[in-house]
């Protein structure tokens, strides 16, 4: 994607603890709209051993539109909303066919999330490493807001399918302004934890580390989720 490239022309990736080459691994980290996603696809490690989380609406033709109305333009003025109708239409073939093209695993919100979780043992299986955004609207701090919850479920389910392989979770901040991603120290699955205590441990855990990685750089812009 030569203009995806030209807009992320270097990113610079430092690692606290670099993962071990058979450790299972998910990186959990801030949203910063569209720039993150594209980042990791792009620049985190070499292309095709990266799969990241996206919204499902992004990828397919008769949903992204209406998504990106609401997500990315739902503040504009009501008089310019008309434009911003043509602007997400004349984008919809673009933004298909970036996440179709960067291998992304479809998050649905309905009876199809297990297809999510599916997906997400299929590439952890591969020896990928999944990247998941889950900050939600709500804000927790200056670098990051809270997070959907349900996704560390996912390591508890791997754990079960795979014969009790265990999912380490790495938090990571990326900082567009800066063109710089910082992974911090992993936290990993307990299948000896009740999964509603860990689910908490595991979320308060990444969001505290991410504000820590966010505030170890030189004072930048910050995109919120």
């Amino acid at each position: 994607m030569p203009l995806i490239d030209w807009i992320y022309p270097r990113c610079d990736v430092q690692h606290e603890v670099l993962p071990s080459s058979d450790e299972t691994v998910i990186i959990v980290s801030n949203h910063c709209k569209l720039h993150g996603p594209i980042a990791f696809h792009l620049k985190y490690q070499k292309k095709g051993t990266v799969s990241i989380w996206a919204t499902q609406e992004l990828c397919y033709w008769n949903e992204a539109t209406r998504y990106m109305m609401r997500d990315f333009f739902g503040g504009v003025p009501r008089w310019s909303r008309p434009f911003y109708w043509l602007f997400a239409i004349i984008l919809t073939p673009l933004m298909v066919l970036l996440f179709r093209g960067a291998e992304v695993i479809p998050v649905f919100r309905d009876q199809r999330l297990l297809t999510t979780f599916r997906k997400t043992q299929e590439q952890l299986d591969a020896g990928k490493t999944v990247v998941i955004f889950p900050e939600s609207p709500t804000p927790r701090s200056r670098f990051v807001n809270e997070f959907n919850p349900g996704f560390s479920d996912v390591a508890a389910l791997y754990y079960r399918r795979s014969g009790g392989k265990i999912v380490h979770f790495y938090p990571a901040y990326f900082a567009p302004s800066l063109s710089a991603i910082r992974l911090g120290q992993p936290i990993a699955y307990d299948p000896n934890v009740p999964n509603g205590d860990q689910r908490s441990t595991i979320n308060t855990y990444l969001m505290q580390e991410i504000e820590r990685l966010a505030a170890t750089l030189p004072e930048h812009e910050v995109i919120n989720f």
